[in-house]
Parts: structure tokens; sequence; C-alpha cells
């Protein structure tokens, strides 16, 4: 470049500006004293990016969280009695909360059971948090365990045996929770719901499917199976025997959850990665409309909603992404990258306002073992207002 020094120095600081500029309105907190060099990182470094049109977008920033003796497994997330908890297992089986009163920390980890207990999901209902368990003598025949927040902050946990039932996912509405899997004794899927501190269980003689996930879509339980079908419950406090129905042909499922009006269910087909969306009432013969969002075949891992945007995180060969929509029936757009040093993300994501939190273990580069990695995945509409606080 030709010129004199100062006019080197002018087009360096004007480039920096420009970058600046940038940087702040895709929402990253670039103040006075930020160096050009790590303005540049931030570039290359944590920043995954829909472009939409209005200043939408999606960040994810990601970092460590805590390390631990024991690489932990992190197998639900929900909010409740003004705390974020996750619930993990180590490579033993034992069973760990991390929670925090605050999305951006600082989170405790605490260990809840040293017995062997396989669990799966996390809601909170009627003053406790739920969550399923993988039923086996080995482990004590615990298909249920609960807690309320007290037992939580001092490592205890109480819950539910039942030797041959398996629960693998829990919803609630606030007042009931609902728990689905399968029951071994009877070869059939089965399901349990709370109320208060109680639970009841109950079995689908004949329906031989194993319920794999389950939310609440317009008060009533819907549940879906690996191989593309669903079921609704008729109310929170199910009885029946649910009748499973497909949602599309050569379809496998492996998640749900409710979008602004739509319930959608992610999963892939032989051509690539799709999502099922209705928004009919709740029943039987609900109609689906299948929508590939990606040609390849990835690994949905958790939909979350919030502020008006749709967001998917799914696991790839080379780390966690993200794919996010205005609504489930526009275009899905891709993050540019994975995220940096996520592998084996949250089996949820859950809302707070306008931003999305998930928590995911061990890092892409296989090393540090035991290590958690926090994720923010963040929404806003026409731009992000102050996120410093998250860096």
């Amino acid at each position: 470049m030709a010129g004199t020094t100062a006019d080197k120095l002018n087009y360096l600081s004007s480039t920096k500006d420009v970058l600046k500029s940038g940087l702040i309105d895709i929402g990253c907190p670039v103040v006075e004293s930020t160096t050009f060099r790590e303005m540049a990182q931030m570039v290359g470094d944590g920043i995954s990016k829909g472009n939409f049109t209005d200043n939408n977008a999606v960040l994810v920033d990601t970092g460590r969280l805590a390390d631990f003796t024991n690489a932990l497994t992190i197998k639900g997330m929900c909010y409740g009695a003004g705390y974020w908890v996750a619930i993990a297992n180590d490579s033993s089986s034992r069973v760990y909360c991390i929670y925090s009163t605050n999305i951006t920390g600082p989170w405790t980890l605490r260990m809840i059971a040293s017995d062997a207990i396989d669990v799966y999901g996390l809601t909170y209902a009627g003053g406790y948090f739920w969550s399923g368990a993988e039923s086996a003598v080995s482990h004590n025949s615990v298909c249920i365990i609960r807690f309320t927040v007290s037992q939580m902050t001092s490592g205890q946990w109480s819950g539910f045996t039942h030797s041959g039932y398996s629960y693998y996912d829990v919803a609630s509405d606030g007042t009931n929770a609902v728990g689905v899997g399968f029951s071994t004794i009877h070869s059939c899927s089965a399901w349990f719901y709370t109320s208060g501190p109680n639970r009841t269980e109950y079995y689908g003689s004949g329906v031989t499917k194993q319920l794999i996930k389950v939310c609440v879509y317009k008060g009533r339980p819907v549940c879906i199976t690996s191989d593309g079908y669903y079921t609704t419950f008729a109310s929170m406090t199910p009885t029946g025997v649910p009748a499973l129905s497909q949602i599309a042909s050569g379809f496998t499922s492996k998640c749900i959850a409710v979008m602004g009006d739509y319930l959608v269910v992610a999963g892939t087909k032989s051509d690539g990665t799709y999502i099922c969306y209705t928004n009919s009432s709740p029943g039987n013969s609900m109609s689906w409309t299948a929508k590939k969002i990606m040609p390849d075949m990835v690994t949905p891992l958790a939909l979350a909603y919030a502020d008006g945007q749709c967001v998917l995180a799914y696991q790839t060969n080379s780390g966690i992404c993200f794919a996010s929509a205005k609504t489930v029936t526009e275009e899905w757009i891709t993050t540019v990258a994975p995220a940096k040093g996520l592998d084996g993300c949250t089996s949820g994501i859950v809302e707070s306002g306008n931003s999305l939190i998930g928590i995911a273990a061990g890092r892409s580069d296989g090393c540090r073992a035991g290590e958690v990695i926090k994720s923010y995945g963040l929404i806003a509409s026409g731009g992000w207002g102050d996120i410093s606080d998250l860096y």
C-alpha cells in the first residue's frame, strides 16, 4: 500500500472501525479498549451467525465452566424454583446436579446420589425436580428420582423403584409432571404422572414401542418413538392406553418441542435432516408437514424457542452446530462452524427471556477429561442489548 506512515495508520484505524462496527452489529461486546487482534479473534473463534434480516442472529459463546474428577454426561436441564439446573451422570452412573440462580453463573456442582442411577431428562412440577431413570437390578431398580431445592443443595434425593420400568424423558405444565418410557416386564410402553410429591404409573398393554421423548402441547402431553411415531395423552394425568400414529414415512425422530404455535419434531430421513411440524389440535390424527432443513444426516440433540426464534442443536463429526429460523416454516440457516470445544451436547436447551442456555460435557480435542463446557445460544430481534457479562 502506497503512502506515508500516517496514511497507513489512518487506514488501519478506519479498518478497525469498520470491523468494530460489524462485530457490534451482530452482537459482539466490543468496547473502546478492544484491540485489533482481539477483534480478529472474535471473528474466528466462537461466533456462529445465521444471516437473518432485521439484525437477527445466533451467537454461541463457549467457555470452561468447571473441572471435575470424572467426566460428566449432561442428561437434562430445566428451570424451577429460581434455579437453572442440569442433571448429569459420571462414568460410574453417579448422579450430579449443576445449578445456579443466574443464567451466567456462578455454577455449583453437587453429587446428589452416590448410587449408580442412569437418569434421563429433568423438569420441575409441584415443588420438586423430576427425572426419569433406567431401572436395573444392578442400579437398585430406581426408575424415578425427585428432589427439592433443599435436597439438591445438600446433596440428597428421593424417588421410586419399580423393577423393569424405565423412563427416558419428563415434561410438565408446572403443576404435574409426566414421564415416558418402557416396561420390560410387560414389553410395552410405560408412563407416569405426578401430583405433588406422589406419582402414579401405567403401562400401555399392546403398545410395544418405546416412548423416548415427551413435551406438553396445548395442555396435553405428546410423546414420540425413535422410529417416527407419536401419541397424545388426554390430560396431564393420563390413564388410558395410547394409540400410536405415524409422523412421516421413513422418519427417525430424535427430539420434540413447542415452537410458538407449532409442535416440532426433529429427525432424519435417508436424504437428510428434517423437522416435522403441526399446529393441529392435540390428538392422534394430527396433520404433519415434513421439511428438509439440511441435506446432511446429522444427529438432532435439542430444540428450543425464544424471542420468536427457533433453534436446533445438532451433533456432527466435527462437534456441535446450530440451525435456526424465524419460524419453523421458513428457511433454516446453519451456523458457519461448530461451536468450539463442544462435543456431546446437553439433552436440552432452556429458555430465559430472549436467551437460551445449554450445558455440554467434553471437548472436541479430547483433552482435559472431565471438563464441563458452558454454551450460550443467544437470540435477539433487532439487536442484542448488553451481553458483555457473558464474556
